[in-house]
């Protein structure tokens, strides 16, 4: 007996031990740990869609594509064979021949590449949200939000939808070379930052947005350098001090002594956008940045929807719960913690949707799609309200009041209803590009009537779907 006690109880203490290891493991590698839960968290929720078919323009990007080209496409449209608008997007042309020449005509692969971008993208961004000292927890929140934004299923099932991805992953990195320069004011860094604008120019048009997103960062990064206030401020006083701090950031950005940094970290960037749109001008035949959705629309009134797209975070074929319940969960936050620091993350999201969309006001109508990068607002904003609720979980803790108590409740019966049918639109969403889903065999069709400049096998493989589906004879 006496030995088995001294047994079991090494036994505990070497489970102890063991626990204890594992959580020390996971406290000095949580980058690494983040990141290989991200990637655990992408593989899962898109992991099913891996062996989806290829969706309407897919089929004439995932085919053979000659050095020739390609190259062509860093000097002309990005589709030579003029079945798609005259878009400059070189790199995605890139990374279409890249996987043509990975995988063939086998989608999974593209598919692939498509979940790998989304993945990388959201590991840049978990990288932006701890760079801004955002606790491990909430950024890890806030990067699986965005990996399962509904709207955001069309740039993962979508293959020609990866230039979005691609503009999101440049501007992010951009933004994170930028905040390295903030720390350190060394000159190399706005070189990565410049090399970064050019990539996301050459990814897509909503690109252009990095250079919009530099002059917010700047004051945004000075704004939460700012101390937390002390928790019996009032209200009126929380408004005073930020203006207070809005006036110091602005004074502080605009002295003499700012004037030649200004001008070395904004200038290039906004000259190779200059430079940028005359280029584009000369080798495509539309000027501007695209094809209006809505000609004569007020750009005004198409950021205005371009936004509104953004808040409802779903496209147009699943049913619109997400705006709703997002904003019954931020009046909940307001309600029970008005006064919390992370209400300046939260408003650095909301600014970060404006600012991405602004690119996009032009387009006059809005495809849900299309607003990829300023999603990644959406994130921020989620982050605030998880930090919120995790300080609002501490108050309950030290002051266990029936009020307080079931303001936690409340806060977390919503927060749980928005998370659950975040996830539901989200499955909703991908099942739009099911293989045999009515959006995808009426593309399908489309592209089977008017097949000219699609590859002959794309139109077999069209051919044998709509047969399987009872379309055609």
């Amino acid at each position: 007996m006496q030995v088995s006690t001294k047994e079991t109880g090494l036994s505990g203490q070497t489970q102890s031990l063991s626990q204890n290891s594992v959580v020390a493991f996971l406290i000095r590698y949580r980058y690494l740990a983040g990141l290989v839960l991200i990637v655990l968290f992408g593989v899962i929720l898109f992991g099913r869609t891996l062996d989806y078919s290829l969706y309407w323009d897919d089929y004439h990007n995932a085919r053979p594509w000659g050095l020739g080209e390609v190259l062509g496409t860093f000097a002309g449209p990005f589709d030579p064979l003029g079945i798609e608008p005259p878009y400059f997007r070189p790199l995605a042309v890139v990374t279409f021949a890249m996987d043509w020449s990975i995988w063939g005509w086998n989608a999974w692969g593209y598919h692939l590449t498509n979940l790998t971008l989304h993945i990388i993208g959201g590991w840049l961004l978990f990288t932006l949200l701890r760079r801004v000292k955002l606790t491990w927890l909430v950024a890890l929140s806030g990067t699986f939000f965005f990996l399962a934004i509904p709207l955001n299923a069309a740039t993962v099932l979508y293959i020609s939808e990866r230039s979005d991805a691609l503009a999101a992953i440049f501007t992010l990195a951009g933004l994170l070379f930028f905040d390295n320069y903030l720390r350190t004011n060394k000159w190399p860094w706005l070189i990565a930052v410049n090399v970064s604008v050019v990539l996301s120019l050459c990814s897509k048009e909503v690109g252009s947005a990095l250079v919009l997103l530099l002059f917010l960062y700047w004051p945004v990064y000075l704004w939460l350098q700012a101390p937390a206030l002390e928790k019996q401020t009032k209200l009126v006083q929380l408004w005073q001090k930020w203006l207070a701090e809005a006036r110091f950031i602005y004074t502080d950005l605009l002295a003499r002594r700012r004037w030649v940094q200004l001008l070395t970290v904004y200038l290039p960037p906004v000259l190779i956008f200059i430079a940028y749109l005359v280029y584009r001008s000369r080798v495509l035949p539309i000027q501007g940045l695209g094809e209006s959705y809505s000609p004569g629309t007020n750009p005004v009134v198409g950021l205005g929807k371009a936004v509104y797209a953004t808040f409802k975070g779903i496209p147009w074929e699943v049913n619109n719960w997400f705006l709703p319940l997002l904003v019954l969960v931020t009046v909940a936050a307001l309600v029970l913690n008005p006064k919390s620091y992370a209400w300046r993350y939260f408003s650095f999201g909301v600014a970060f949707v404006v600012v991405a969309d602004i690119p996009l006001g032009p387009l006059g109508g809005i495809e849900p799609r299309l607003v990829y990068l300023p999603a990644i607002g959406l994130a921020i904003m989620f982050a605030a309200l998880v930090m919120l609720f995790i300080e609002y979980v501490r108050v309950v803790r030290a002051q266990p009041k029936p009020r307080f108590v079931t303001g936690l409740i409340a806060f977390g019966i919503a927060g749980m209803l928005f998370l659950g049918m975040t996830l539901y639109l989200e499955i909703n969403s991908q099942d739009q590009f099911a293989p045999y889903s009515a959006k995808m065999l009426y593309h399908d069709k489309i592209v089977y009537d008017a097949p000219a400049g699609y590859p002959d096998h794309a139109i077999q493989v069209i051919e044998a779907k709509l047969k399987k589906a009872g379309m055609i004879p």
